[in-house]
C-alpha cells in the first residue's frame, strides 16, 4: 500500500471511507464512483484500495484497453472473459457488444473457470478504471453477468451480484470507440448505446461520489487551473471557456510560435486529429530522421473467394500493417500484447536495432519506455475467421510508429509532452464559424480538453494553432474547446454530491428544552459551506505542497552535503547538484523514495568520477525519456 505520505488528505479519507465500506458495514453492498480533475490521483488512489485490499479479497480489475490494464494491474475486459471478435468475415467484429444480453451470455459461456470462482468468492471486489470508455452495453453485461455467475449468494440480484465495485474515470473527457459498424446483425440504428451512466445499473448502485480535485500529476498548477476552467463547461459563446486572466496567459504561453513547423526540443507525441494526419507526420518524421528506412512487407494469404463483408484495409487499422517502415531510432507503439508480458498494445518505445529484414523471419529489438533492456520483436499472424474457416491471414511485425497519434487514441495515456497540430492554422476570425463547425462535431466534445490533459506542465505543451494577442482578452481565443453538454450536466451533479465536500462528524443532538432552536436563518447556508470547504481544501494543498517542497529540499541538501565531503580534486562532480540542475531530471529522482535516491547518487558518483566525462542527462539512470 502506498506510503500515507504519498497521498493527500483527501485521497487519505477518501481510502479510510472506501476501506470502511467494504470491510465492515451493514448497509449492503458498496459501490463508489472515482472521478475529478485531470491529474488528481484517481488511478494512484485506486490502487491504494486495491493494495490495502488485496490479501483479504478476490480483487478483479478491468479496464477497456490494454496501456491503462497495464497501468493499474488488471486485464482488459475482452481478456477477462475470454470474448472472441465475430467469425463473420468482418476485420475486428465486435459489434455483438452492443447486445447487453448477447454479450452477458458470451461472457459467461467464455469465461475461464478461476476467474469464474474469483467472482464467485464471497469476498470479491471490482474496479473499472477508465469507466469513460464502457459502452452502456457493456457496462449493463458486466453486471448482469455477475449476477449469473453469483446466483443464489446473499444480494446476488444487485448490481454486480452484490460485488463491491470502484469506477474510475473522468466523464468529460473522449472516452468510448464504437463497435465494429458494418454488422448486419447487430447495426448501430438497431442496437444504440450510450455513456454507461445512463444505464439502469448505474442508478441502481447509485454510488457514494467521490470526487478529487487536487492536481497531483504535474506541478503547474497555473496549467491544471486552466484545464479545470475547460471543464466545467461555462462558456462566453460556443466553443470559448470562461478563461481567467491567468488562463489566457497560460493559453498564450503553450502558443507554437514556430507555427506547426518545428518540433519542440522536449520530449514529446504529436497529436492530430485524423489517421490521414498520422500518416502524414510519419512520412516526414521518417524522412527527417538519420539512416536508410527498412520496408517490411506484410505476408498476405487468401483461403478461398474474399467474403463481400471482408476489407484487406481494416486489418492495417488492427496494427498490422500491409507495409512497416521503420528506422533505428525511430518511435514506434506496439499493437498487440506479448504473451510474455514484456509489453502491451498500446506501449511506446524506440526502435533498437533491425535484424535480418529481408529475410523470412526478420525482426526488431525495441526499447520501451520504462523497461531496462530491449526485447526482440518477431513477425506474428493475424487471422480472420468465417463460420469457423480462415479466410485471410497476414504476417507482419506488430508494431507501428508512435511519434504521432489522433486525440482518440491518446485516451488514458500520461505523455511526457504534447505537440498538437490542429486545423486551421493562421485562419482570421472571420474563419471562427468554420471552427466552431469543426469542433463542434460530436466526436470531437472534449477532444481538445483531452488532449490538453495528456501533461500537466505548460512547458511540455506546443498547440498550433493558438491566436496571439497581446491584450489577453477571450475575443483571440479559437472556439475549439466544445464539451459535452450531458457529461457537463452528469459532473456537475457529480461535483455537488462528492463525499468529500459533505460534513463528515455526526449530526449534533437536537437542542433541549434549555438550549433554544437557532433560527433558521442564522444557519450558514449550503453555499457558504461549499464555499468554505474550497477554501479549506485549496489551503490543504497549499500546506501539501509546501511540505512537499521542503521535504524534497531537506533531502536534496542533506545528500549535497554527504556526496560533497567526496570531492577529491577540481574535477570532482557533485552527482547531486549535477541532477538538481537539470529540473526534469531532478524532478524523477525526487519521486523516488530517499533509501532509492541514497543508492541512485552512489552510483552517479562512481560514474562521474571513475568514468572520463559525464553522461549526458539522458543517458542518466532513471532519466526521463
Amino acid at each position: 500500500m502506498p506510503a500515507a505520505t504519498t497521498l493527500d488528505e483527501d485521497q487519505a479519507s477518501a481510502l479510510e471511507h472506501i476501506l470502511n465500506r467494504v470491510r465492515d458495514d451493514p448497509k449492503g453492498p458498496a459501490y463508489f464512483f472515482l472521478t475529478g480533475h485531470p491529474g488528481a490521483g484517481k488511478t494512484r488512489l485506486a490502487k491504494a484500495a486495491i493494495q490495502a485490499l488485496d490479501s483479504q479479497y478476490d480483487i478483479i480489475v478491468l479496464t477497456w484497453n490494454a496501456l491503462s490494464a497495464r497501468n493499474i494491474g488488471g486485464h482488459t475486459i475482452m481478456d477477462y472473459f475470454s470474448l472472441p471478435f465475430d467469425q463473420s468475415g468482418i476485420v475486428g467484429d465486435n459489434a455483438y457488444m452492443r447486445c447487453a444480453r448477447t454479450l452477458r451470455e458470451r461472457m459467461v459461456k467464455c469465461i475461464k473457470t478461476d476467474r469464474r470462482k474469483r467472482i464467485a468468492s464471497m469476498n470479491a471486489f471490482l474496479v473499472i478504471d477508465e469507466i469513460a470508455a464502457i459502452h452502456s452495453s457493456v457496462l449493463n453485461a458486466i453486471s448482469e453477468a455477475f449476477k449469473t455467475i453469483r446466483k443464489g449468494q446473499p444480494e446476488a440480484a444487485s448490481p454486480f451480484g452484490g460485488v463491491a465495485t470502484l469506477l474510475v474515470g473522468d466523464f468529460l473527457q473522449l472516452g468510448r470507440v464504437e463497435f465494429c459498424a458494418t454488422s448486419s446483425k447487430y447495426p448501430p440504428e438497431d442496437y444504440p448505446t450510450g455513456p454507461c451512466w445512463s444505464t439502469e445499473t448505474w442508478h441502481s448502485m447509485d454510488p457514494t461520489v467521490i470526487y478529487l480535485t487536487r492536481f497531483h500529476r504535474g506541478t503547474d498548477q497555473g496549467y491544471m487551473t486552466m484545464l479545470s476552467e475547460i471543464r466545467q463547461g461555462q462558456q462566453i459563446r460556443e466553443g470559448i471557456p470562461r478563461f481567467s486572466r491567468a488562463s489566457l496567459e497560460v493559453l498564450q504561453s503553450i502558443r507554437d510560435r514556430d507555427g506547426g513547423k518545428v518540433a519542440p526540443r522536449f520530449e514529446h507525441n504529436c497529436i492530430v486529429l485524423t489517421n490521414r494526419e498520422v500518416d502524414a507526420f510519419h512520412e516526414k518524421y521518417l524522412a527527417d530522421l538519420p539512416g536508410e528506412a527498412v520496408v517490411f512487407d506484410a505476408v498476405d494469404q487468401y483461403f478461398g473467394s474474399e467474403p463481400l463483408a471482408f476489407s484487406v484495409h481494416d486489418v492495417d487499422k488492427m496494427g498490422f500493417k500491409r507495409s512497416l517502415k521503420l528506422k533505428r531510432g525511430s518511435k514506434i507503439m506496439a499493437t498487440v500484447n506479448d504473451r510474455d508480458g514484456r509489453f502491451v498494445n498500446g506501449s511506446f518505445g524506440l526502435v533498437h536495432d533491425i535484424r535480418d529484414p529481408t529475410s523470412s523471419n526478420p525482426s526488431i529489438t525495441v526499447k520501451f519506455d520504462g523497461s531496462a533492456r530491449p526485447v526482440t520483436i518477431t513477425a506474428q499472424e493475424f487471422t480472420v475467421y468465417q463460420d469457423g474457416k480462415t479466410i485471410f491471414s497476414r504476417r507482419q511485425i506488430p508494431v507501428m510508429l508512435g511519434a504521432c497519434m489522433t486525440i482518440h487514441k491518446s485516451v488514458g495515456m500520461t505523455l511526457p509532452g504534447i505537440w498538437c497540430r490542429f486545423p486551421y492554422g493562421g485562419s482570421a476570425k472571420s474563419a471562427n464559424q468554420d471552427i466552431e463547425k469543426l469542433w463542434g462535431q460530436p466526436w470531437l466534445l472534449g477532444a481538445c480538453y483531452t488532449a490538453l490533459s495528456r501533461t500537466g506542465d505548460r512547458k511540455r505543451v506546443r498547440v498550433h494553432p493558438i491566436r496571439r494577442t497581446d491584450s489577453l482578452d477571450d475575443s483571440a481565443v479559437l472556439p475549439m474547446f466544445f464539451m459535452d453538454a450531458q457529461a457537463i450536466e452528469f459532473d456537475r451533479e457529480c461535483k455537488a454530491r462528492n463525499w468529500l465536500a459533505l460534513p463528515q462528524q455526526p449530526v449534533t443532538q437536537e437542542p433541549t428544552a434549555q438550549e433554544p432552536t437557532p433560527e433558521r436563518g442564522a444557519a450558514a447556508s449550503e453555499t457558504e459551506r461549499t464555499d468554505l470547504d474550497e477554501l479549506r481544501r485549496s489551503i490543504r494543498d497549499e500546506i501539501d505542497t509546501l511540505r512537499k517542497e521542503v521535504r524534497d529540499h531537506s533531502t536534496r541538501i542533506l545528500f549535497a552535503q554527504k556526496f560533497g565531503q567526496h570531492q577529491a580534486g577540481s574535477t570532482y562532480i557533485n552527482p547531486v547538484v549535477y541532477c538538481w540542475s537539470d529540473p526534469l531530471l531532478s524532478e524523477k529522482v525526487a519521486a523516488l523514495p530517499p533509501k532509492v535516491q541514497e543508492e541512485f547518487y552512489r552510483l552517479m558518483n562512481e560514474e562521474f568520477n571513475l568514468a572520463s566525462a559525464p553522461p549526458e542527462s539522458n543517458e542518466v539512470i532513471g532519466a526521463p525519456r
